[in-house]
């Protein structure tokens, strides 16, 4: 496994490698590892089986497209999937974004961590 650590972001947040994917915090990156962890969990409803990162959602296409992006989507072995936003800091635009989400998807269930 490689760590990393490089600059930091107008927020604070600093950039971090974990098992040599960049991820935008390093809070984002031990939730990763955690994710890693969990793919040996013996219990089918905690066992991960697939994590896609930046899943993006077309929330307005016209005028002005605006896309709602998520950090983790986690699939488990028993089949349930679960969206997980890794939040530092809740920006205005993200607080729009996550409303008009919510709204637009309301059978999709965040976990904001």
């Amino acid at each position: 496994m490689k760590w990393g650590v490089s600059r930091p972001s107008k927020f604070g947040a600093v950039k971090y490698v974990y098992n040599g994917v960049r991820y935008d915090s390093k809070k984002e990156g031990n939730f990763a590892r955690q994710l890693d962890l969990l793919r040996s969990a013996t219990n089918p409803a905690e066992r991960v089986v697939k994590v896609e990162r930046q899943v993006s959602f077309l929330l307005n296409p016209q005028p002005y497209p605006i896309n709602y992006r998520l950090d983790f989507k986690v699939t488990y072995a028993d089949g349930h999937i679960e969206y997980f936003e890794v939040k530092g800091f809740e920006t205005e635009s993200w607080k729009m974004k996550h409303k008009m989400m919510k709204e637009k998807h309301p059978h999709i269930n965040i976990q904001v961590i």
